[in-house]
């Protein structure tokens, strides 16, 4: 791993310190601004980690060699810093927080490699401020809350966080929860992405940590989940390293109802979690609407028995680890504590970090206030909007109690009118009975509204007939016995009753039912207003309701509501009414209300989601590799779909199109010369709408590109390229590029096909890129640190040893050298055996020539390596007293019998053409006596292509014993071969016994189908 230093310009006027942690190539750092208290992070990612992994690269062929490893570390270099920029532009918004710079630098003292230095003010983390204070049940919530806005906005940018954990959440001067580190993957990328090593700990899902798995859209929700699951099981987590694949017990300080939130996001199955971070939110809100959440610490509740019994309370039996085990990802993205051995070895200036171990404060939290409050999106202030009323709203909890009733007030008239008035606060959308209503809240709602006035005349003979059937006393009785009244006299000088008749009942009852007759009439005709029907039909933005309904319009209004609270209202208008400027990919509420006095029945609610919207923010296209070919080129913002579409026309050509996946497509068919339309589009069946640069123009072109692009030599400080024009294309001038990893950066405009470059150290690998007027791609050649110059290669062959391979070199490669061949110039190369500066091609095909390429086994360049040889010509046969004139030969195919003869095989067996997968034989014959000895001999067989060039992957050397391969009285000599073509054509067998020539023989391979 590279030395650590002071960078320019990022870390001018900075003093560093050792790395406080050090982990998997992450080194984080304390620094202070020179005459400033500021105090700062350097953290310092190297790619790769360690040299061992380009050694790994390399001994596997990933890479051909260091400067093209150089190339893809970059690449990772730069996609790190893409993710700081991404955090930048989210920080502008809500929920998380930047580092204030960065800056790439290659790796110094030989090694291959990039350092991104990122800086940022030190701030107070979750996981500090958790160690030394106690969360209450308010800021539990909040921080569930801000995570979800964060997550959220996140998501619509088109990424998801992988990292989070209490070690990268911040808290601001505002008691505000913020992400403040790397650690998005792309969505659109999720199905191929897998969670890297680093990020991997006990915040992550159980799935995950099969390093085969990829990523799922409840990675994010499951960490918020199991920081809420610490905090409200007393800090702790219920297991080591790995969550186990089952639901975990209750936390030990959460109502039934936060564990019901808790174990959801935390759930083994991803299907049953919540599936987005604004579902989860919209919970967080909902249990805050139903409770009383306090900003007081969280201690364990009391639990009533059948709460404790339908719910696992994570006690003794969970075994808890004997000591926090931090996360790898918490290593690397947080400061960890000092000891104070290594603080005393820290410059004065550098030793803050020990300085709050035990400081509650968040250094820098208040100056960081000010650049982060900003204009935030729609979304953050709609999933926060019904919490922050919710802390803000003073809830009454209990009615204020009665006044005190005086004893002579102890009528049951009193008492029932006093129990009554809680009720008379709360209002019910249907009547109660009349009968049920006591006497004083019919009084007042009569008062209040003539039209439910339901009381009648209480004439002194309806209340005389009612006293009667309420005491239960006899018609016939018409005086009550005062002086047998009781102690207290409470009857005592009562006037005598009169007989009360059956009239006074039947006018009562008559009246009640008219009461009931006429409230119900004017309850169901002018009291309700009855909605038939409602259709709902919407685009991304708007949503248009229709009602069919009887009732008149003008009292009726319709509510749109999304899911965060915010509601829209329009009156109906020729039973129609129509919202504008929505959220698209949003679930909105409808339901109809009515003005005045009157309830809604019927199918007066519905609920519809608004379609996706993606805004092409680019959409570009260049010149492909071929004549009529182009490179299209697009970057959305917002919803992704798995395939998309380009149509594309020009006059006089029919419209076409063609689908593809990601971003990037490719289209060879395009007519030179003719001026094309591309629209990008979706599938119909996506449901997502497009906008912003969906359509281009481009004029279909030849391609212009330098030929066999490559280094000749690097000697002397001076490094030379050459390469060839296109054919038929004039080229006016070249463009010429060589750089390196060192800051070495050179331009040159030539005319001729060859630049030179000055100044070239042999310590350093470039790259040098030529481009051309009118040319699509550059065209890139590559030269190692430290290349060899080879010379002087000689090429031999000898019939006992093969073909032997020497040369000279200016020096000894690492890892030694290679040497690779290939037979007639085939794309199929074989390796040779090598020993120093010489190596040996055994078992040598006659009539055929070789091309010999000199590696670097460890990958750096070679120049001069190459030779050619024009191959060995082969005699006849002529041994143990036979030749090959006197050698008679027949193809045939194969028999299904071992051992077969000539014997086994039919007339029409013998034939020159065969099927695709068929196997083939030869078989020998001579009437000539000749030695049967017990030699061995090399059988070669060769097999040619219609122009006689070698097919090396057909070649095969086996060796037998000469009087095995000439059985019984030696006539006959049986060969099956080995290997046969596959693909139509002509082609040609050639047999050889110890290198001279005993067969030539013509083939063909057809298809079964002819």
């Amino acid at each position: 791993m590279s030395e650590l230093k002071l960078v320019s310009p990022l870390l001018d006027g900075f003093l560093m310190g050792d790395p406080i942690s050090d982990h998997d190539g992450v080194r984080c750092c304390p620094a202070m601004k020179e005459n400033s208290d500021d105090k700062y992070i350097v953290k310092i990612i190297s790619i790769p980690a360690s040299q061992k992994q380009l050694d790994a690269l390399l001994l596997t062929g990933a890479y051909k060699d260091a400067a093209a490893a150089a190339e893809y570390f970059k690449e990772l270099a730069n996609d790190t810093v893409k993710e700081a920029r991404l955090l930048q532009q989210l920080a502008k918004l809500e929920g998380f927080l930047s580092y204030e710079g960065w800056q790439i630098v290659p790796m110094e003292g030989g090694e291959v490699g990039y350092d991104i230095y990122l800086l940022g003010s030190y701030k107070r983390s979750l996981e500090k401020f958790l160690r030394r204070n106690s969360m209450t049940h308010l800021g539990a919530v909040n921080l569930g809350l801000d995570l979800c806005a964060a997550l959220s906005l996140c998501r619509r940018a088109g990424f998801i966080y992988t990292a989070l954990n209490p070690a990268n959440i911040f808290i601001t001067g505002k008691q505000e929860y913020r992400i403040g580190d790397l650690g998005f993957a792309k969505l659109s990328a999720m199905k191929y992405t897998s969670l890297p090593q680093r990020y991997i700990g006990r915040y992550t899902p159980p799935e995950l940590h099969d390093p085969l798995a990829t990523l799922n859209p409840t990675v994010d929700i499951y960490a918020v989940g199991m920081i809420l699951y610490q905090i409200y099981n007393n800090g702790e987590i219920p297991f080591n390293t790995k969550a186990p694949m089952k639901v975990l017990p209750a936390p030990l300080n959460a109502d039934y109802e936060m564990a019901e939130i808790i174990l959801k996001a935390c759930h083994p199955n991803p299907r049953k979690r919540y599936q987005t971070p604004i579902e989860m939110g919209q919970a967080l809100v909902s249990y805050m609407q139903r409770n009383s959440v306090n900003d007081v610490p969280i201690v364990p509740p009391s639990v009533e028995p059948a709460l404790s019994e339908s719910l696992p309370i994570a006690g003794n039996t969970i075994p808890q680890p004997e000591a926090e085990v931090s996360d790898q990802s918490a290593e690397e993205e947080a400061a960890p504590e000092i000891s104070v051995e290594e603080a005393d070895e820290m410059p004065e200036e550098l030793r803050f970090m020990d300085d709050l171990v035990s400081d509650d404060t968040a250094p820098g939290a208040d100056e960081d206030d000010d650049q982060m409050d900003v204009q935030t999106t729609d979304e953050v202030d709609l999933i926060l909007a019904q919490a922050d009323a919710l802390i803000s709203h003073e809830v009454d909890l209990a009615p204020e109690p009665p006044e005190s009733i005086s004893e002579e007030d102890t009528s049951e008239e009193s008492v029932i009118a006093q129990e009554s008035e809680p009720a008379e606060e709360k209002a019910t959308e249907e009547a109660a009975p009349a009968e049920s209503i006591p006497e004083a809240a019919l009084s007042e709602a009569s008062d209040e509204d003539d039209d439910l006035n339901f009381t009648f005349p209480l004439t002194d003979e309806v209340l005389d007939e009612t006293d009667n059937l309420e005491f239960g006393l006899p018609e016939d009785e018409s005086t009550a016995d005062a002086g047998s009244s009781g102690e207290d006299g409470f009857f005592q000088n009562a006037a005598p009753r009169k007989k009360r008749g059956w009239i006074g009942i039947v006018i009562v009852l008559l009246v009640l039912a008219l009461a009931a007759g006429g409230g119900y009439y004017y309850f169901d005709n002018f009291y309700t207003l009855h909605i038939d029907n409602m259709v709902i039909d919407g685009f991304q933005d708007s949503l248009t309701i229709e009602l069919n309904t009887a009732a008149n319009e003008d009292l009726l209004k319709v509510i749109c509501t999304d899911t965060y609270g915010n509601k829209k209202e329009l009156p109906v208008s020729d039973g129609k009414a129509a919202f504008t400027g929505l959220t698209p990919d949003t679930m909105y509420k409808i339901t109809v209300e009515a003005e005045g006095f009157h309830r809604v029945s019927g199918a007066f609610t519905g609920s519809y989601t608004t379609s996706a919207q993606t805004n092409v923010v680019d959409f570009s296209a260049k010149a492909g590799m071929e004549d009529g070919s182009v490179i299209l080129n697009f970057t959305v913002d917002g919803p992704e779909t798995q395939e998309w579409t380009v149509e594309y026309a020009t006059e006089g050509e029919e419209v076409k199109s063609v689908s593809f996946t990601g971003h990037m497509v490719t289209i060879n068919d395009l007519t030179v010369g003719k001026l094309y339309t591309f629209t990008l589009v979706v599938p119909a069946s996506s449901e997502m709408y497009l906008a912003g640069s969906t359509t281009l123009e481009y004029m279909a072109s030849n391609v212009i590109t330098a030929q066999n692009l490559s280094i000749v030599s690097c000697v002397d400080g001076v490094l030379t390229a050459q390469w060839s024009a296109p054919m038929g294309a004039a080229v006016e001038n070249w463009t010429v590029r060589c750089y390196s990893q060192d800051g070495y950066d050179e331009t040159i405009t030539v005319t001729e096909t060859e630049a030179q470059f000055s100044g070239i150290s042999a310590d350093h690998a470039y790259t040098v890129e030529v481009t051309a007027t009118g040319m699509s791609q550059g065209v890139n050649a590559y030269v190692t640190a430290n290349p060899v110059a080879v010379s002087n290669v000689q090429v031999s062959y000898d019939a006992e040893t093969g073909m032997a391979i020497s040369w000279n070199a200016s020096g000894t490669p690492e890892g030694g050298w290679l040497v690779m061949y290939s037979v007639d110039g085939s794309e199929t190369t074989e390796m040779a055996e090598c020993t120093g500066t010489t190596a040996v091609v055994k078992n040598v095909i006659p009539n055929a020539a070789y091309s010999f390429q000199i590696k670097a086994a460890g990958g750096s360049t070679v120049f001069g390596g190459t030779a050619e040889h024009p191959g060995i010509e082969a005699t006849d046969f002529d041994c143990y007293g036979l030749t090959a004139d006197k050698i008679q030969s027949s193809l045939c195919r194969t028999p299904g019998k071992e051992g077969w003869t000539h014997e086994d095989v039919g007339d029409n067996d013998y034939t020159t053409s065969f099927a695709a997968g068929e196997k083939a034989s030869l078989v020998l014959y001579t009437s000539s006596t000749f030695y049967l000895k017990s030699e061995d001999v090399s059988v070669t067989f060769v097999i040619r292509n219609e122009d006689g060039q070698v097919i090396p992957s057909f070649t095969r050397t086996l060796t037998k014993v000469w009087r095995d391969l000439w059985p019984g009285i030696g006539k006959y000599c049986y060969l099956d071969i080995p290997v046969m073509p596959t693909a139509d054509g002509k082609y040609t067998v050639e047999i050889y016994f110890n290198g001279a020539t005993v067969l030539s023989k013509n083939f063909s391979i057809i298809t079964t189908n002819g």
